[in-house]
């Protein structure tokens, strides 16, 4: 439990920190992103937009986020954010609440981008994309605090963040995950948006 505490007011401390979350067109390998969002921890908004899948938002994909088809016409592709999300996440930590379905989501949209840029092995040009950040994912660790253990599954049961299933307002639930996690370490929110740790203030 005191590992999994210092991980969380270390994360929360460090400066290279970002948050990543997704809203996507369903849970299947091809489902593609409809928004995407990037904070600090510090709560600076790094990246927040709505994007064209380019294929209908499926209904029951959309009861969950709220976002429907009328809404992401004539928005930006996601290749035309990738300059913007590159520039977001190279150096930094990327923390993300189930990161292997992120990350999924993303070298999905890398493979449409670069296969359509004409990429002679688009899966691999995605590959070394992904390659270049480094993820760490905090539902595990989350859930592992908590600690509601499973017979069945054999673990722990994974928690629902609670974000409300938008991009932008996920985020900050991780924030939220990660504060609950690290309170007995000392890290607190100060005012502002921003976290005291062993009487310092902190910014991303």
């Amino acid at each position: 439990m005191e590992r999994l505490e210092a991980w969380a007011a270390e994360a929360l401390a460090d400066p290279r920190a970002v948050v990543l979350d997704t809203e996507t067109t369903g849970l299947e390998s091809d489902s593609s992103i409809v928004e995407l969002a990037v904070i600090t921890t510090g709560g600076d908004v790094l990246v927040d937009v709505l994007l064209d899948p380019g294929v209908p938002i499926p209904h029951e994909a959309a009861a969950i986020h709220g976002i429907d088809s009328s809404m992401v016409k004539g928005q930006r592709a996601f290749g035309d954010v990738l300059v913007q999300l590159t520039g977001a996440l190279t150096g930094r930590r990327v923390l993300i609440y189930n990161a292997s379905y992120d990350v999924g989501r993303l070298r999905w949209e890398l493979t449409r981008h670069y296969r359509a840029e004409g990429h002679s092995d688009p899966e691999a040009s995605a590959a070394a994309w992904l390659d270049s950040m480094h993820f760490e994912d905090v539902m595990i660790p989350y859930s592992d605090f908590v600690g509601d253990w499973s017979d069945y599954w054999g673990n722990n049961r994974w928690q629902p963040l609670g974000g409300g299933h938008r991009a932008l307002g996920d985020c900050r639930a991780v924030i939220s995950v990660l504060e609950t996690m690290s309170r007995r370490h000392g890290l607190v929110p100060a005012p502002g948006g921003e976290f005291d740790h062993a009487g310092e203030r902190v910014t991303a």
